[in-house]
């Protein structure tokens, strides 16, 4: 994933700076969603199935469950923020898009998104043998994972199209950094509150998925 993620940075830039005309809003907006989010997104949509061979001991042991879901809230905002930083770089030097835009949309995505994909991942029971290749590897990948991808996409665009549409683009910039500053500032209340109950409520059900290979 810590490949894939680079890789997929220094191609898409390289090739908007290839092109002769200047993306619209949407179009480089969907690219800074895409490459703002995707590792977090990886990461996301096997949330607790990384450590799917070893979760019946660390369910048995006396370990402080809510902290060890932080951390993994911890570490998705990470690889977004290590994204964001060359994205910022490229694209103060071109001016293809402005500043604020591109953190509105960081801000939506460690908020609003994450919290999407964190719970989501609660239900995502599918093993994963670290083990293997990742690459062409689709254990624990689920028809789930799919939707996810659409909306993890589609929301920030929806959001800011309709109040560009209906406003104009500092509105819609408001309207994307204001619900995700909002649920990161909140994020350690609906962890204990959404995410571990959801988690604990399937507990069973997922060590049961966890304990066989789900492909």
């Amino acid at each position: 994933m810590l490949v894939m993620i680079p890789f997929f940075l220094a191609y898409f830039l390289f090739m908007i700076s290839r092109e002769n005309n200047i993306p619209n809003h949407f179009t480089s907006l969907l690219i800074v969603t895409m490459l703002s989010g995707i590792g977090a997104s990886m990461y996301g949509q096997f949330l607790f199935s990384w450590e799917s061979t070893y979760f019946d001991c660390i369910m048995a042991r006396k370990i402080n469950f809510i902290n060890y879901v932080k951390a993994k809230y911890y570490l998705s905002i990470g690889l977004s923020l290590v994204s964001f930083i060359p994205l910022v770089i490229f694209f103060s030097l071109t001016g293809i898009i402005k500043i604020y835009l591109i953190c509105s949309i960081l801000f939506f995505i460690m908020g609003v998104n994450s919290f999407i994909i964190m719970f989501f991942g609660t239900f995502n029971d599918g093993r994963i043998d670290l083990g293997k290749n990742r690459l062409f590897n689709y254990q624990g990948l689920k028809g789930s994972q799919f939707i996810l991808t659409t909306i993890y996409m589609l929301l920030p665009l929806g959001t800011f199209s309709l109040f560009n549409y209906l406003f104009n683009v500092q509105a819609a910039a408001i309207a994307l950094a204001l619900p995700g500053l909002i649920l990161v500032a909140s994020h350690d209340w609906w962890i204990r509150k959404f995410i571990v109950p959801k988690f604990l409520n399937r507990k069973y059900k997922n060590l049961e998925g966890y304990r066989k290979l789900s492909f």
